[in-house]
């Protein structure tokens, strides 16, 4: 009976250390499901992130694209304004001769008049 006693109670205790071993299994278990999702989760947001990163180059390179483009036509802007103010003084010499030409035209034109006016010896 001893003996029978002796292996009761080791049963008994066997059975308490599975059961506190059954329970370390699943917390342990629960905790590396925990760590599971959590890496998931962050190769999730690395996978975003890499997205983000690539976008980000992209409009970069699209900003970078834009900035040469408009600096182009900046440049090409200045140059017509620069060809136009060359312009500005021979137009202005170009008025002032058909100013003057305007002038000669109306003196002659009077001392024509001036001329058919007069009267005729004959």
């Amino acid at each position: 009976e001893v003996d029978h006693e002796k292996r009761r109670d080791l049963c008994f205790e066997l059975k308490d250390i599975c059961s506190t071993l059954e329970l370390e299994i699943k917390e342990k278990n629960l905790i590396i499901d925990d760590f599971a999702d959590k890496l998931n989760q962050s190769e999730k947001k690395k996978k975003d992130y890499q997205v983000i990163l690539e976008l980000s180059k992209f409009n970069i390179q699209n900003f970078n694209d834009n900035v040469k483009h408009f600096t182009s036509k900046g440049t090409e802007v200045v140059e017509k304004l620069s060809n136009k103010d060359d312009e500005i003084p021979r137009l202005h010499a170009y008025k002032e001769k058909i100013k003057q030409e305007k002038e000669n035209l109306f003196y002659e034109h009077v001392h024509t008049l001036e001329q058919l006016n007069e009267p005729r010896c004959q």
